[in-house]
């Protein structure tokens, strides 16, 4: 026989129910601010077991409640001390409890864990200063090109100005040891020209890549492209003393937007530099496979355990590496890829290294919707 309109639950089993399965923490607290029920998410925030937070005073484990406005449900910001000291962000709003002749008897207090808005607040924040830099460096950038550019012209006058005024007087006064001082000079103002053209070089690579556009597709060659990438992240990898390792095969070029493909291939070779050790390699490598054009990244830096391998394109994305940083731009990978209409795999081992292997079609192609 069935009862109607009757519901299997007691109202108190139906609340801890309601409260074990929320994502939030949530605490009931007595007038005097102990803890009378709490949720399991509740006691995960503060790094305790849930025994240890029942009947305890609430200013044990979150003395900033304290400052925090009682019964408004206005949000608390703060971070949370975990047991090994540690510090977690979380936001906290309460709630005011009256009996039935409307005195407080108690609050109930709600925790959100803000880890992840944290990490995303700081991802806004870093796109917004290397934004800046790159509007600095585009102007910087500017700058120079017009003083290399003198230079350039000026060693190569000196040069075959040299070249005129040594033979005279080697003819005039035969001897070895202005012939060696001859010699010096051409080679010092050889090595000055090296230089100069190396600045040249990179100052180009910075300017195309600061170059924003509108991401028109064009025809590109790809091989160029890393090499150019190569050229700009120079400076990173002397820092992080790491050994760069090109083996560019035979590729056709593909139809794509440069200046996106610049920026995936730049996200990923940061990130191997920054995941090896002092001495590390990471090796470059293009190969052609059919219609598509196939590139490799790959270091024996850190590695990544297989849960952050299946949530490294995650817009938070949190990876930390070697040397207590980030991993940064890999969901913006990830989305240059797909616009591609390519594809993009990982595989990677903790402590052994990761590789990246993309895949790019020769022909524009129109992507599948997100």
């Amino acid at each position: 026989m069935t009862r109607h309109d009757y519901f299997v639950l007691a109202p108190g089993l139906l609340a801890q129910h309601i409260l074990a399965s929320l994502h939030e923490g949530a605490a009931l607290l007595s007038a005097d601010d102990r803890v009378i029920a709490a949720n399991d998410a509740f006691a995960r925030l503060l790094d305790l077991p849930p025994d240890r937070v029942r009947g305890a005073s609430i200013q044990d484990f979150l003395p900033e409640i304290l400052e925090m406005e009682r019964g408004t449900m206005d949000v608390f910001e703060t971070d949370v001390e975990t047991a090994d000291g540690g510090r977690t962000p979380v936001a906290l709003s309460s709630a005011t409890l009256h009996d039935k002749k409307g005195r407080a008897v108690g609050c109930v207090v709600s925790m959100r864990d803000l880890r992840d808005v944290a990490a995303m607040r700081d991802r806004v924040m870093t796109a917004g200063r290397l934004a800046a830099v790159g509007e600095l460096a585009a102007g910087v950038v500017h700058e120079i090109s017009n003083p290399v550019a003198w230079m350039r012209t000026n060693l190569s006058s000196l040069r075959d100005g040299w070249d005129q005024m040594a033979k005279p007087l080697e003819a005039a006064h035969a001897g070895p040891e202005l012939g060696e001082v001859l010699a010096e000079g051409a080679e010092l103002i050889d090595e000055c020209i090296e230089g100069v053209d190396r600045i040249a070089r990179l100052v180009s690579s910075v300017r195309s890549f600061s170059h924003a556009g509108q991401g028109e597709r064009e025809l590109a060659d790809v091989n160029g492209l890393l090499e150019s990438v190569v050229a700009m992240a120079a400076p990173k990898l002397r820092q992080c003393e790491v050994i760069v390792e090109q083996d560019l095969g035979d590729v056709p070029p593909v139809v794509c937007s440069p200046q996106e493909l610049k920026q995936l291939f730049l996200n990923l070779l940061i990130n191997a530099a920054n995941a090896v050790q002092p001495g590390g390699r990471i090796r470059v490598v293009t190969r052609p496979e059919g219609e598509r054009v196939f590139v490799r990244i790959e270091d024996d830096g850190c590695g990544m355990s297989p849960q952050q391998v299946r949530g490294v394109f995650d817009p938070i994305f949190r990876s930390r590496t070697h040397d207590g940083g980030f991993a940064i731009g890999l969901p913006a990978c990830h989305e240059i890829v797909r616009k591609h209409a390519g594809e993009i795999e990982i595989d990677s081992v903790l402590g052994s290294g990761t590789v990246f292997r993309i895949a790019l079609p020769c022909e524009a192609e129109t992507p599948e919707a997100a």
